[in-house]
């Protein structure tokens, strides 16, 4: 317990303006992420990256095994974040920590969406009456629908455009993308002109 003591007397020097700014950082490094995953997983999953993410959309059931190559993304980020937290952890007034605290909260919210809630890595019932979880649920499963290497739509994981809470969005997609008069939104989905 005296670690702990000596520990907060030690970084005793970040008072609550400083500490307010950097769990500000932090949150907006975890909101940033978003964009940086879309670019990510447009540009290089569905790009160069293929070979690693191509095992991620495959059907349910022919996985085999608790990882799959895709899983590289995500220990990737990982390690990134754990090296910028440790080499903040010895000074809280630079900005190392708070970023890498700050993917670590981006990472947590998308291993619980993507990988429990979504995939079902972890067995869990899906909540029905969350609009937004439904929302980003529905834009993921046209993107596994509809999306194979360099063609794709819907590369957000934690953002979703209000387009996809349309009802039954997702079986009518097919529909849209046969569509004659079709334009481009800001995440890159093709739907009706109004």
């Amino acid at each position: 317990m005296t670690w702990v003591i000596r520990f907060i007397l030690n970084y005793s020097f970040v008072n609550y303006i400083d500490l307010t700014a950097w769990i500000l950082v932090m949150i907006i490094t975890a909101f940033a992420m978003e964009g940086v995953a879309y670019a990510l997983h447009k540009y290089v999953m569905h790009g160069i990256g293929w070979y690693f993410h191509e095992s991620h959309h495959r059907p349910p059931g022919s996985k085999k095994g608790l990882l799959e190559k895709n899983d590289v993304y995500s220990i990737g980020f990982a390690v990134v974040a754990i090296i910028l937290i440790f080499k903040g952890i010895t000074n809280f007034n630079e900005p190392y920590f708070w970023i890498g605290m700050g993917l670590t909260l981006y990472g947590a919210g998308y291993a619980i969406f993507h990988d429990v809630i979504f995939h079902q890595r972890i067995r869990v019932k899906r909540p029905k009456s969350i609009r937004y979880l439904n929302r980003i649920i529905a834009a993921h499963e046209i993107h596994h629908r509809y999306s194979r290497g360099k063609k794709g739509y819907s590369f957000g994981f934690l953002y979703a455009s209000k387009f996809y809470s349309q009802p039954d969005i997702v079986k009518n997609f097919g529909d849209y993308l046969k569509n004659k008069e079709v334009r481009k939104d800001d995440v890159g989905v093709k739907h009706k002109t109004d």
